[in-house]
């Protein structure tokens, strides 16, 4: 899942999945993503409600899951920009750790591609190889898809392949599925 970081009422960063099977997102609709919301006082171009959201953002997914494109689309007046510059024509294709913010308002998202390791059943048609262990991946069998290599591993039953070592074998990455962290935060900005 790709995230949406954001700045929570405490001022910590904190992400927001983006659900796999989401192909278009408006950020309001993200679990704890707010729009920035501004007062009657001011006066923003096509804004007159009070408290009303002044920007819709809006999130697009193309391609398939792990080898996606994601784009922003904003509606005009655009006041959004991504990494300092307004979004040309409303519509920009996203990179990993793009910063997206509203000049004037006290608002900042931050994209990310990172996933977390997760368990999923296996719903594929053809030949997959445990990582691991080397034997075929059976559909409906729990795998987790390490997520910075896209190698796959059994995680069902006695084949605990994923959870077998603390580090995938592919790339090193840690294969703590209960308290995974992130690689990357906005703190690092």
């Amino acid at each position: 899942m790709a995230n949406l970081w954001h700045i929570d009422q405490h001022g910590v960063w904190c992400a927001s999945a983006i659900p796999d099977e989401s192909r278009y997102v408006a950020i309001e609709h993200l679990p704890g993503v707010r729009a920035p919301e501004i007062s009657a006082r001011k006066r923003i171009t096509g804004v007159r409600a009070k408290n009303a959201v002044c920007e819709k953002l809006y999130l697009i997914r193309t391609g398939v899951v792990a080898r996606e494109n994601w784009f922003a689309l904003t509606r005009p007046p655009a006041t959004l920009r991504i990494n300092g510059h307004e979004i040309a024509a409303h519509l920009t294709a996203l990179r990993d750790r793009d910063l997206i913010s509203s000049p004037g308002l006290d608002c900042n998202w931050v994209f990310t591609t990172e996933r977390m390791p997760r368990v999923t059943a296996f719903k594929g048609s053809e030949d997959l190889y445990c990582f691991r262990c080397k034997r075929l991946v059976e559909s409906g069998q729990d795998i987790v898809i390490c997520p910075t290599c896209l190698a796959p591993y059994h995680q069902v039953g006695e084949k605990l392949c994923w959870t077998y070592a603390p580090f995938c074998t592919n790339c090193n990455r840690t294969t703590d599925l209960g308290g995974a962290t992130y690689r990357w935060t906005p703190d690092e900005l």
